[in-house]
């Protein structure tokens, strides 16, 4: 790891975590219409904020503080729930291990 440049160890670990389980999610889970909305809803937000990480935030810094933005935010929390609801991995649920991650990339949070 310590090869790699910071920004690109945290992209890469949000892909792996959340981002890719999100969009790899078999649609089979949603049970109800109104789980398959969610659903829908929760790849195409994925897609986004994937798209935002790896395109517009071009530093560590700027991974850092926009995660901590996405957790943070309203749309982010209710984003958050859905994706509960379904069994899916969160921003939020992987706190712990993205601050770790930044504490051994030597990254303040």
């Amino acid at each position: 790891m310590a090869r790699e440049r910071p920004r690109e160890v945290l992209v890469e670990f949000l892909d792996r975590r959340v981002f890719n389980e999100i969009l790899g999610a078999d649609d089979e889970r949603a049970r109800s219409e109104a789980d398959k909305r969610m659903l829908a809803n929760a790849k195409r937000s994925a897609v986004s904020a994937k798209k935002r990480f790896h395109d517009e935030y071009d530093t560590a810094d700027k991974v850092v503080s926009n995660y901590l933005n996405d957790v943070d935010s309203d749309i982010g929390k209710q984003t958050s729930r859905e994706l509960e609801a379904l069994g899916l991995p969160t921003l939020a649920g992987i706190r712990y291990d993205f601050f770790r991650l930044c504490d051994d990339l030597g990254l303040r949070h």
